[in-house]
């Protein structure tokens, strides 16, 4: 249903049909209420009343100065109605609201999210407007939808938002920075997204090993992934795709939805159904991952940093293997179901007898584009990878990685594939066993 959906955009593709009715809709008549907002280990949280109708978005503006007019403030994002609603955690059977204070009430229908990264320290305002199809409403009212007193806020390490507990487990939610900021290199590519994980297994009395799940095709956070043994701290994240309420997983098409994008990441000019033309790639999933595992190893006491593993199976064992290959100084080993070692080769295709790469030129574009990833060594040393500058098929294709790394120390990698297999090629597992 529509009015589930939750942060996103409204891209370019959405927003030149949309105008092409606007002719025939009228803007919001009525305006935002109750709009409040506090600031958490650099994060501004803000909330309002939303407005009923058909096709409302929030945008949210930031000022250095109470806003009275929004052209003299920054715009950020925008959001679409009951941006409090987590369908990830849902579609798991989970708490369907987020809550955005420790083991606080969860949000409810209604309610308006949006959670902006601190990008410089100092004291800001926000409005936030309503609008549609039809244009924008910005009329603006101190104290109901624009604020009337500033946030202090400074640039910080975000702290995950506990969603649940029970003994031995914990549920999650990490919002990700869109901008790059002075400690963290962006980690999506819009306002407000949301990952959700869990841990698992926690033990509170002895040092526990940690294992990375990163499960396979359409699952979700709470599905268990092959090898996570049961006595080892498990972390379960989920790798939502930049879109997840265009089709729904059981029905997608990989050839025009990125549903899969092998716990990598996407374009920075990502826009839902279209081709990716231009741009760098991110690794905006990987480095979400690393963050989250850092904040765990930091924040939980019983934890072992010296064995640390990440585990896979099918498109989570592509991701397995890619990530450890990307942060090799992070994990001790490798286990992965049915890995793909080379994205992009033309092999792939000809083996599987479809043109299965299509799939990823949404998020990644084409393999004969073979766009730029970016080189993050120099402003963010902690967050870089092996294959920093690669082209987006070549980082992608593990063979090439190791190739062009013979120095690299990589962690040790176990992989589940036999000659039989219809989805992985025969050819390249040599260099790997």
């Amino acid at each position: 249903m529509l009015h589930r959906r939750t942060h996103l955009f409204i891209y370019t593709l959405v927003s030149c049909i949309t105008l092409s009715f606007a002719s025939s809709w009228a803007q919001p008549s009525s305006q935002v209420t109750g709009l409040s907002a506090f600031h958490r280990s650099g994060q501004t949280f803000l909330t309002w009343n939303e407005i009923s109708g058909s096709e409302v978005v929030y945008k949210v503006y930031r000022h250095s100065a109470a806003i009275s007019n929004i052209a003299s403030a920054t715009y950020l994002g925008q959001v679409d109605q009951n941006s409090s609603f987590n369908k990830r955690a849902q579609d798991a059977g989970m708490s369907s609201y987020y809550s955005i204070q420790d083991l606080g009430a969860p949000l409810s229908d209604g309610t308006g999210l949006f959670v902006n990264t601190a990008i410089s320290s100092g004291n800001f305002y926000y409005a936030v407007v309503a609008a549609n199809g039809g244009g924008a409403n910005t009329s603006i009212t101190l104290g109901n939808n624009s604020l009337n007193s500033a946030i202090n806020e400074t640039v910080g390490l975000p702290e995950p938002v506990l969603q649940s507990n029970s003994s031995n487990s914990r549920h999650f939610v990490h919002w990700t920075n869109f901008q790059n900021t002075p400690l963290l290199p962006a980690m999506s590519n819009r306002p407000g997204a949301t990952y959700n994980f869990i841990l698992n297994n926690l033990n509170t009395s002895s040092s526990q090993h940690v294992i990375v799940g990163l499960y396979g095709g359409s699952n979700y956070f709470t599905s268990k992934v092959d090898k996570i043994d049961g006595s080892g701290l498990e972390l379960q994240m989920d790798d939502p795709p930049p879109d997840p309420f265009a089709p729904d997983a059981a029905s997608q098409d990989d050839a025009v939805h990125p549903l899969n994008v092998c716990w990598y990441g996407y374009g920075e000019n990502f826009s839902v159904g279209q081709v990716l033309t231009s741009g760098k790639v991110h690794n905006y999933l990987q480095l979400h991952i690393m963050y989250v595992l850092n904040w765990v190893l930091r924040t939980w006491p019983h934890t072992d940093e010296n064995r640390v593993y990440v585990t896979g199976s099918s498109f989570g064992g592509i991701g397995a293997v890619a990530l450890g290959m990307a942060f090799p100084h992070a994990f001790a080993a490798i286990w992965a179901n049915v890995p793909r070692m080379d994205l992009g080769e033309h092999e792939w295709d000809l083996e599987y007898g479809s043109d299965i790469t299509d799939r990823y030129q949404t998020a990644w574009g084409t393999t004969e584009q073979n766009l730029p990833t970016p080189n993050i060594k120099a402003t963010y040393p902690d967050y870089a990878a092996t294959g920093e500058g690669y082209n987006v098929y070549e980082r992608m294709d593990q063979n090439y990685v190791a190739q062009q790394n013979p120095q690299t120390d990589f962690p040790v990698i176990i992989t589940g594939v036999g000659k039989q297999d219809s989805h992985v090629g025969w050819h390249e597992k040599p260099q790997y066993i």
